[in-house]
């Protein structure tokens, strides 16, 4: 996706003598859309394979994408009357929130053509989409309201979350994420740690984690991390246990400034991108075991994908560049183990025998 419009499938299939004949070569546009509007944000591609993008102009849509198939189908549309800021789709593609430049935060039910303001979003600092159509709005005090999915004769059910602290400061609530399990939520306190909810008991999981400046938050696949970062130079980017909710150091360089970052599944490897245009792989010591420099802008976007065969990191910058590059590089030639010469190659050396 671009700020034209223009939403396409580049393929990126593997290098294979087994391809199948007719295989789209890696670079090549399978398919392409071009929007009536330029966009202003978008979603992720959920596992249901739908994707919600808003125009500048307002105009909100959500898409079922099926590569296997190469197909793009537009599923719903609704006027938000102006631009949104951020757009999030819950994954199975039922639910859309999305925050407005006037503060305020829409919810989208598409199937059943709904379009209603989050009460009290504009008074929230941050705010996300958890499962079943709830929303979680942060607020100035450090506390946690969770709406419940509207109802004909009520548009919300109001609900709170404790402040994790006992001082009279105030701790707004600069940033928040849902688990990939819908079932926790880490939330950024102003100004230095990390709390992770049980949305279930609604109780504080192990102990806050002291970070410096964060306002990004990202999990992992499997729930075990959370990476955060902000797009401030310093030791912003950590990685956050969350068995133990405790931090372990990432050193990037203090110009850096993580703007997004993916993890490996079934790794420790986690990628970081950054304003100065570098993506960075760490394992699991504080150095980076790989860094990626061929952007000249601010990355916006990383990805990981790949099986046995190898990982393949995709990563776009503010210019417009994709690159897709191997994040454990294929050995480039095989040698076998030395050997004893035997005794008609040992001729041929001493010159007792010729080639023919």
């Amino acid at each position: 996706m671009d700020r034209s419009g223009r939403l396409q499938l580049i393929a990126t299939p593997h290098p294979s003598p087994a391809a199948a004949a007719g295989e789209p070569s890696p670079g090549e546009v399978v398919w392409e859309r071009v929007l009536e509007e330029e966009l202003g944000c978008a979603s992720e591609v959920t596992p249901s394979g739908h994707l919600l993008t808003v125009g500048t102009r307002g105009q909100a849509m959500l898409w079922r994408v099926d590569p296997e198939v190469d197909s793009l189908e537009l599923e719903h549309m609704v006027d938000l009357g102006g631009p949104a800021t951020t757009s999030s789709l819950s994954a199975d593609g039922a639910f859309g929130l999305l925050d407005q430049e006037d503060g305020s935060a829409q919810l989208w039910e598409p199937a059943q053509g709904s379009l209603i303001e989050v009460d009290g979003s504009r008074q929230a600092t941050s705010s996300c989409l958890l499962q079943g159509g709830r929303v979680a709005l942060g607020q100035p005090d450090g506390q946690i309201q969770i709406l419940g999915a509207p109802t004909p004769h009520r548009p919300f059910d109001d609900a709170d979350l404790p402040r994790p602290f006992d001082d009279a400061r105030r701790h707004p609530v600069l940033a928040m994420a849902l688990s990939p399990d819908s079932r926790r939520l880490a939330a950024c306190y102003f100004p230095t740690f990390v709390t992770i909810w049980n949305l279930t008991s609604e109780e504080v999981v192990g102990e806050r984690v002291t970070v410096s400046r964060v306002n990004q938050l990202a999990w992992s696949a499997d729930g075990l991390q959370i990476a955060t970062g902000a797009e401030v130079a310093g030791p912003t980017f950590r990685i956050i246990d969350t068995m133990t909710t405790t931090p372990s150091p990432r050193d990037l360089p203090r110009e850096a400034g993580p703007t997004t970052a993916a993890f490996v599944a079934g790794t420790d490897l986690v990628v970081t991108g950054t304003k100065a245009g570098k993506a960075y792989v760490f394992g699991g010591s504080s150095e980076p075991v790989l860094v990626f420099a061929e952007h000249s802008t601010p990355l916006v976007t990383l990805a990981v994908d790949g099986g046995n065969d190898g990982q393949r990191v995709l990563s776009s910058d503010e210019g417009g560049t994709v690159f897709v590059w191997p994040l454990t590089p294929s050995p480039v030639a095989k040698a076998r183990l030395a050997r004893a010469v035997d005794d008609w190659e040992q001729k041929r050396i001493d010159g007792s025998v010729s080639d023919g």
